[in-house]
């Protein structure tokens, strides 16, 4: 990130603070997730580059999802659909964002039927960690369904606490 700010290079400044956001989202810190979403919004738009800006604005919609902003998670959401509708690593990753913001508007079942969705989708492409999140998210709505999945992924990526979560 600093190497892109010294540099003034747009692009490494701006894929940075999209992987910082990610980052800050994973351990929880709202606050910097969206500052960081946000610079890399600013830093760059949609036709600079597509794909980073679409992975950002998917982050930024989890992130505002999350502290209540229901309409700026769907307005990030939207400006991100385009490109990952025709990304097959993208597309398991914006319904996982969009089932979040169905569940969080109180439409479980919709949001469920997306994680459904989003998991078939990763396993088909061959994303393993993508079909294991929209799996989780589903089982952190209520659904034991997913706990087979996840009872078989266990073995293949070593991780046991997919077996806590399956069970």
């Amino acid at each position: 990130y600093r190497l892109g700010v010294q540099l003034n290079n747009r692009r490494i400044q701006g894929r940075a603070a999209g992987d910082l956001g990610w980052a800050a989202l994973m351990r929880g810190d709202l606050v910097q997730a969206i500052s960081r979403f946000r610079e890399a919004t600013d830093v760059f738009g949609p036709d600079d580059l597509p794909g980073s800006h679409a992975h950002t604005q998917i982050g930024l919609a989890e992130v505002l999802a999350e502290t209540g902003d229901l309409g700026g998670a769907a307005a990030a959401l939207e400006s991100a659909r385009p490109v990952a509708e025709r990304s097959t690593t993208m597309t398991p990753r914006w319904h996982i964002a969009a089932a979040r913001l169905e569940a969080d508007e109180g439409a479980v079942g919709d949001a469920l039927r997306r994680l459904d969705r989003a998991a078939h989708l990763a396993r088909d492409a061959g994303l393993a960690g993508y079909e294991i999140m929209a799996l989780h998210a589903a089982v952190r709505l209520g659904s034991a369904a997913p706990a087979g999945r996840l009872g078989q992924l266990e073995p293949t990526v070593g991780n046991r606490l997919l077996a806590t979560i399956a069970a």
